[in-house]
């Protein structure tokens, strides 16, 4: 078989959320597994033009200064039905090394800080957004709710993480 490699700057991540994943360690492993593509979701060969049977992998070779993780909350049925994955993520506040998780030399050193991050709350079917975030000159964390910033606690459990909720 043949070997297709595709190198893409990235600086938005979106990873799959299923009912086993507790962490955002968990969700990029699953972002990370090899996927075998077949049947109706076979890969198109521009070689051969025709739809062969494949595995798709994602690796991590070079990482972005600043890095936008999107969790992939939502999923469809086979009968097109769409529905809200509500799993509590854990993530750090601080300090998310992804060094493991790097298969390329060179960079930056891949460890982040968490400055912000957008909450859902509802269904599939409807909702309503809001937003956590720190303040760089206070140190402080905000919530923002449409016209309204609050200043928040952020709870953070014995290894620097916090429940993000589903």
């Amino acid at each position: 078989g043949k070997v297709s490699v595709k190198f893409d700057s990235f600086m938005y991540l979106s990873l799959p959320v299923t009912a086993d994943c507790r962490t955002l360690d968990d969700c990029l492993g699953l972002f990370c597994e090899e996927e075998y593509l077949s049947g109706d979701d076979a890969w198109y060969c521009p070689r051969c033009k025709c739809h062969v049977d494949a595995a798709k992998k994602m690796d991590l070779f070079m990482l972005p200064p600043i890095l936008i993780v999107h969790l992939k909350r939502f999923e469809f049925s086979e009968s097109g039905r769409r529905s809200k994955i509500e799993r509590d993520i854990s993530y750090p506040l601080s300090e998310w090394d992804l060094s493991s998780s790097k298969k390329g030399e060179g960079g930056l050193r891949p460890v982040y800080d968490l400055y912000a991050a957008c909450h859902h709350s509802g269904t599939a079917g409807g909702g309503h957004y809001t937003a956590t975030a720190v303040n760089r000159f206070d140190g402080r964390w905000y919530r923002f709710n449409d016209s309204s910033c609050r200043s928040v606690d952020v709870d953070v459990d014995g290894d620097g993480m916090v429940r993000g909720e589903g």
